[in-house]
């Protein structure tokens, strides 16, 4: 099975709600050394109620892809879901600095980042 089908089955199995065949799926995408895998699984964990884990995904995340950029928007709203403003505009940063960025999306989850931490800068 090629990555394609395999994001489809996640997605597939994401939408479903059957959270275990979708993270089968996705840790067979991050085992081809794709980074959109990471991505899966960490929206899978995130459904599941476990921030925590879903970051820590990123995190791990990040640290093999650094140019995936929607890996760092990710970790951003995670992060600010979770109520880590300060590591949510990191994440952004890093994001936002990378080429071929969709700057805007990232410029309002990082807006939004602020005004949840009641820093209206």
């Amino acid at each position: 099975m090629d990555v394609q089908q395999l994001v489809e089955e996640a997605e597939d199995a994401l939408r479903r709600g059957d959270f275990d065949r979708a993270e089968h799926a996705a840790e067979k995408v991050i085992v081809l050394r794709h980074a959109y895998g990471f991505e899966l699984l960490a929206r899978i964990h995130a459904r599941r109620d476990d921030l925590p884990r879903a970051i820590a995904i990123l995190e791990d995340g990040v640290s093999r892809a650094v140019q995936a950029w929607q890996l760092w928007l990710l970790l951003g709203e995670y992060r600010s879901d979770h109520g880590d403003y300060d590591g949510a505009l990191a994440a952004y940063d890093a994001a936002v600095a990378i080429a071929g960025v969709d700057a805007d999306e990232v410029h309002i989850n990082a807006a939004m980042a602020l005004g949840a931490a009641g820093r209206p800068e």
